[in-house]
């Protein structure tokens, strides 16, 4: 990527913002245009009340400046389309990528900031609803090159998007790691195309929203060096799988990935969804059971209500209620069982182990007929 450098570009008496490149190649040309350097940029202070304290002038023409590129037809307000460009942009609405051009806002989050600052119901963001909106960090602070080496850290197998196993690993690394079940309700608010993967304008939304924070990110950056935590995966792959951890998967082809790297491995999939109390009830017992047979089998986690292609996986494996559990090998399904009863699960997977070489139960195990029933949700 070429360096880059801020500028105004002023046209017919307007200043819209561009990023230009080292060599001088405007985003926007025109013959009526004339580049203008900006200010360097300057973090803003944030208001320590509910108050906003309006005496610090500089702080004020910051402002000022950010909201006229902002307003690009020069209305003296932010429109729709206004504000989903501002929010798209990088450097606190000082920069803006070419990426924008893509549109990576996704409707839903830009309806949200509407309803949130446009206060007065007039279709538009005025002057102090814009200010407040900046207050409250809705704007990208970083540079596009800070965004990008972000993502292309998380994303350890580079095939340039982020897989649930990234996703949770980053997390974890960042001192919050979460649930199987919150890892997917991620998937279900930020993965927009249902592609079982985060893209980089997804990924942007995640720091928009702050779930993620850019400086802790790059704090992580900074300790871990030049390492790099290790899946063993090759570039291509939809599907990082650790050994001894449960991966969430959410398409079929990261269901035929895992079958076809593991065919000399029981490959057992968790079926369930993220509100169903016997499901949770299951899962450390499950994610246990993972790192105690890790050796033998491959533990992945299917929840059916996180998108469309989940729930088709649900119809075609007739998944009637959960926690079920799907037992493959060589590609082929050999059996399934259901219920929450974590000795039974064991006792189930055992039945579809090989037995040489197997490690001492975790629990201690009652033979099938005997178990007592255990509790399911009906979907």
């Amino acid at each position: 990527m070429l360096a880059q450098d801020k500028m105004l570009v002023r046209c017919s008496g307007r200043r819209v913002p561009a990023l230009i490149n080292t060599r001088g190649a405007h985003v926007l040309s025109s013959r009526r245009c004339q580049t203008v350097k900006m200010l360097p940029i300057r973090a803003l202070p944030k208001p320590t009340g509910d108050v906003i304290n309006e005496d610090d002038s500089a702080v004020l023409i910051d402002l000022e400046q950010r909201f006229k590129m902002a307003d690009i037809d020069g209305s003296g307000r932010i429109d729709r389309a206004e504000l989903k460009v501002l929010l798209e942009s990088v450097q606190g609405g000082l920069a803006y990528p070419l990426m924008v051009a893509e549109g990576w806002l996704p409707d839903d989050a830009l309806d949200r900031a509407m309803e949130k600052y446009d206060i007065d119901k007039s279709g538009d963001i005025d002057f102090d609803e814009f200010k407040q909106l900046v207050y409250d960090g809705m704007l990208l602070e970083g540079a596009i090159q800070e965004y990008e080496d972000a993502f292309n850290a998380v994303d350890d197998s580079g095939n340039g998007s982020i897989g649930a196993t990234e996703l949770s690993q980053l997390f974890k690394n960042l001192g919050t790691p979460l649930s199987l079940e919150r890892v997917a309700e991620v998937f279900m608010r930020y993965d927009k195309d249902e592609s079982g993967q985060i893209e980089f304008g997804e990924f942007l939304s995640m720091f928009q929203d702050q779930l993620l924070d850019l400086k802790k990110v790059q704090a992580w950056l900074a300790s871990r060096g030049e390492e790099a935590w290790a899946w063993g995966g090759a570039a291509s792959s939809l599907l990082q799988t650790v050994e001894g951890n449960v991966s969430v998967i959410f398409t079929a082809e990261e269901l035929e990935e895992a079958l076809s790297n593991n065919p000399e491995k029981l490959v057992v999939v968790f079926c369930g969804l993220t509100w169903c109390r016997p499901c949770k009830g299951v899962g450390k017992p499950y994610e246990k059971l993972a790192a105690t047979y890790a050796k033998s089998a491959v533990f992945l986690k299917l929840f059916g209500n996180a998108n469309a292609g989940c729930k088709q996986l649900f119809k075609a494996f007739k998944i009637r209620s959960t926690p079920s559990f799907l037992y493959f090998r060589a590609g082929e399904l050999i059996g399934s069982s259901t219920g929450a009863n974590k000795i039974r699960l064991e006792t189930n997977l055992r039945s579809h182990l090989l037995q040489d070489g197997l490690p001492e139960p975790l629990y201690e195990l009652e033979p099938v007929e005997t178990a007592p029933a255990a509790a399911t949700a009906t979907i």
